[in-house]
């Protein structure tokens, strides 16, 4: 049989191995969390800038979108008046 301070020196010894087992497992699960976050993040600012280029590149499109529409109603309303007058005579 062991004396009793040896069962409380293993159960000392045993908790601070448990303790320090546990500081060091959540040492490296935020090591691997901050090796997935900064790609990630990486990402999402890659994905912000590249919308954004993409909506300024749609914003310089409407313009020449609007005139192209008009230049073609124009078109269509000065053959058809073309044709009016044509038969007309």
């Amino acid at each position: 049989m062991m004396p009793p301070s040896w069962n409380a020196e293993i159960k000392n010894t045993t908790e601070n191995a448990l303790e320090s087992a546990e500081a060091n497992h959540q040492s490296e699960t935020l090591k691997d969390v901050s090796l997935l976050a900064v790609p990630l993040a990486n990402i999402v600012d890659e994905l912000k800038e590249y919308r954004d280029q993409q909506e300024a590149s749609e914003r310089r499109k409407k313009p020449v979108e609007r005139l192209s529409v008009a230049a073609l109603i124009a078109t269509v309303v000065f053959t058809g008046l073309t044709l009016i007058v044509s038969n007309c005579n």
